[in-house]
């Protein structure tokens, strides 16, 4: 199987607003969030100083070289990897958001191989250092037999990775997708399959969407449900969701009007995939530490600079 890792970022357009919002959500979740900053390119040691300086997009990249059922691969970033990366992957300069990012790897990849439009390429997200090649082999095998559907999402159980231990915002559901109608709380994963036949566009309207916090970018995420569904259909959601009544299945419903073709889910059993990089915390959550200014350069590493020091011009 191909994959397409995605390492790029959005641009800081409002160094100032975006200050504020980590100091706001430093102040509500107790996270120093790596928002603005390219993670995957973040310098880190493992906390016990054995080894060498390294990158987490660089472990990544390793434990796909290290999965037998990954041939090969391509990169999407912002900035010229091509004397960094071994031979089997190719650098794909990122473009301006999510979709363009999705449609670059994807096209790199039926240009270099000859995809057909049928055959799925897994995307990986580029801060899963845990994530190593069998837990890589072991998720492709299990989820080979439900690549059914052209665009085929991810999603994990609370269960699987305890937030008490691993902080993480999950949306209680009844499952009656995998399970039997029992009540679970869920979220999205951290990787998801595509073919040639999917819409990028609308993948990453959604991607973008959802990712907006705070009242105001809740109210423009319902808006452009409301658009593409249908109030009614939106007031039907908004109730479920209200009296907890929300059922994995109707979301699964409601996805291919969404994207404009066929979806499906599965579900993620581990919890390495689970792992991702998205504050300073969660860097020490995973055994590592961000290298010293020193260490970073000594290793021909960009030392990290955290937002919140940057100057405002």
């Amino acid at each position: 199987m191909k994959t397409i890792v995605l390492a790029g970022m959005d641009p800081v357009r409002d160094l100032e607003a975006l200050q504020k919002k980590l100091i706001k959500k430093k102040r509500e979740d107790n996270e120093t969030y790596l928002i603005g900053t390219n993670k995957a390119k973040i310098p880190i040691i493992k906390a016990d100083g054995l080894g060498e300086p390294t990158t987490c997009l660089d472990l990544v990249v390793q434990n796909v070289l290290d999965a037998q059922r990954i041939d090969e691969g391509v990169v999407v970033v912002g900035y010229d990897l091509k004397s960094h990366l071994p031979e089997g992957f190719h650098f794909v300069q990122q473009g301006d958001d999510f979709a363009a990012n999705l449609a670059l790897g994807y096209e790199a990849l039926r240009r270099l191989h000859g995809l057909s439009p049928d055959e799925h390429v897994l995307v990986l997200n580029a801060d899963l250092p845990k994530a190593n090649g069998q837990v890589l082999d072991d998720m492709i095998f299990n989820s080979q037999f439900d690549l059914n559907a052209d665009f085929v999402m991810s999603c994990v159980g609370e269960e699987v990775l305890d937030s008490s231990d691993y902080p993480r915002k999950y949306l209680q559901v009844i499952d009656d997708y995998f399970g039997n109608g029992e009540k679970r709380n869920m979220k999205e994963s951290n990787f998801f399959f595509v073919n040639g036949n999917v819409d990028f566009g609308a993948v990453g309207e959604i991607y973008d969407y959802r990712k907006m916090n705070g009242i105001m970018g809740k109210l423009k995420f319902a808006s452009f449900l409301a658009r593409k569904l249908g109030p009614r259909v939106i007031g039907e959601g908004v109730l479920r969701l209200i009296s907890q009544q929300q059922t994995v299945s109707y979301v699964a419903d409601m996805a291919p009007r969404l994207i404009h073709t066929t979806f499906a889910l599965i579900e993620n059993y581990w919890k390495e995939l689970q792992m991702d990089m998205d504050s300073e915390e969660d860097i020490k959550r995973l055994g590592y530490r961000i290298c010293t200014e020193e260490e970073a350069r000594d290793a021909g590493l960009k030392p990290y600079e955290p937002i919140l020091r940057r100057e405002v011009a």
